[in-house]
């Protein structure tokens, strides 16, 4: 395999103006060159996030000198290797959590967030991995500091995150409660690991979730935010922690105060795509050396929902969108 020439153009996916998912355009840009410490990647796939949807409506703009292309992960073949990078060889498997840019042929990425592709999972699983599995170390295992027989509420359990979050916890002894808008998405969640799953449109996700954990949560892992902020602070027992990653229901929420102080919570949230290269580094070495094994064995497997080409991406965010996908949403690049 020979190193991609660098005069070359290659496709990407483009945001002609902020709005709905039709200002998705297929354009041409060069092949960025790999600098110090960074791996230059073909894509074969390419992973669909929620922070795709928000930065296309123009409510999610790039940290300072991110590439502004979509794009957070993506799985791929090694093209180039940067100054100083002596980790990788040319045509190894890889996937890789990105800085932006995942919504093309090629894209760069630091070293420290590119990690070998097992064989027993291909690309399209590969582009699935990312996003997820450090999103999920980060907040559960790092901040909400989760150990073996403790309970965790996971909201939206049968989005890409969610199913993954299930999984992880599941294999580290760490019980789990989620909730799912369908019956079948609710069984899909019991099958990954959730010992209940709460379809929130025919049941009360407080009812159900006190019936499964009388004793509260030790940590709610929320992508919800707004009314749904209260009711988790009612499941959470003493010194428990509230985390939010996302805000469907609302950037803000009632608080009963008193609740919060009485039973000591606390009430935290992260975002990935700001951090700085050495903090995500230290994150995805910390999620590969715990759960990258668990990858190479299928104990661990990404759920794919649907897979759309590259020049199909507003077919794909469209369907993300609707809300009727479980599972992740895969562009293949290079298939």
């Amino acid at each position: 395999m020979g190193i991609v020439p660098y005069t070359i153009l290659m496709r990407v996916i483009e945001i002609s103006e902020y709005g709905a998912p039709h200002v998705l355009r297929a354009a041409t840009a060069p092949v960025p060159v790999p600098a110090p410490g960074q791996v230059l990647i073909t894509l074969h796939a390419a992973g669909i996030n929620r922070a795709d949807i928000l930065q296309r409506q123009g409510h999610y703009a790039p940290p300072p000198g991110a590439n502004p292309v979509l794009g957070l992960e993506g799985a791929g073949v090694v093209e180039a290797l940067g100054q100083g990078v002596d980790t990788f060889r040319l045509g190894q498997r890889v996937a890789a959590l990105l800085d932006g840019g995942g919504y093309a042929d090629v894209a760069v990425a630091p070293v420290g967030q590119v990690l070998p592709l097992p064989d027993t999972i291909n690309f399209i699983q590969g582009a699935a991995l990312m996003e997820a599995m450090t999103t999920v170390y980060q907040n559960l295992c790092v901040t909400g500091g989760v150990e073996k027989g403790q309970t965790v509420l996971i909201t939206g359990g049968a989005s890409g995150l969610g199913t993954m979050a299930i999984q992880m916890l599941h294999q580290i002894g760490v019980t789990v409660i989620t909730t799912a808008g369908t019956d079948d998405k609710c069984r899909l969640c019991e099958k990954l690991g959730a010992v209940r799953a709460i379809n929130y449109r025919t049941h009360s996700v407080l009812e159900e979730a006190q019936k499964a954990a009388p004793q509260g949560v030790h940590v709610v892992l929320d992508m919800l935010g707004g009314a749904a902020v209260n009711p988790h602070l009612q499941l959470l027992r003493q010194g428990g922690i509230h985390i939010s990653i996302a805000y469907q229901l609302g950037r803000t929420a009632p608080i009963d105060m008193a609740r919060v102080m009485m039973k000591q919570l606390t009430l935290t949230g992260n975002t990935l795509r700001p951090r700085t290269a050495a903090e995500k580094a230290t994150l995805v070495q910390g999620m590969a050396q715990l759960f990258w094994p668990m990858v190479a064995q299928s104990a661990i497997k990404p759920v794919i929902d649907r897979v759309f080409l590259l020049e199909q991406a507003a077919d794909a965010h469209t369907r993300m969108e609707s809300g009727q996908h479980a599972g992740k949403i895969i562009l293949a690049v290079n298939p």
